[in-house]
């Protein structure tokens, strides 16, 4: 799936609130969330951080998910893309004309 949101921004730092969300992901499902990067990335041709990683359900779903963050004229624009961790490769190629459509 392909999702996408506008906020007010409530921080002027994507990666940190990343970062902080990480070590959340990491107290909460322990050895089922498996970061992948943690970056700084361009959206849009704005800067934006970039995380992505996977996740195991204790009834053995697994997803991959990949979350960009941008910051412009006071919001937030957050674009995440996730699929089953097996079948992201089939999506790929969508979710980045996705990305690449994106602009500001």
């Amino acid at each position: 799936s392909f999702s996408s949101d506008v906020s007010p921004a409530t921080s002027n730092m994507p990666l940190a609130n990343f970062e902080s969300m990480d070590n959340n992901f990491r107290r909460r499902y322990g050895p089922r969330y498996q970061p992948l990067g943690l970056s700084n990335d361009v959206m849009g041709g704005q800067p934006c951080a970039l995380w992505t990683f996977t996740l195991h359900g204790k009834d053995g779903w697994f997803l991959k998910k990949v979350d960009r963050d941008a910051l412009f004229n006071g919001n937030e624009y957050a674009l995440l893309c996730v699929a089953p961790e097996g079948d992201f490769n089939i999506y790929q190629p969508t979710f980045d004309r996705a990305y690449a459509s994106f602009h500001f």
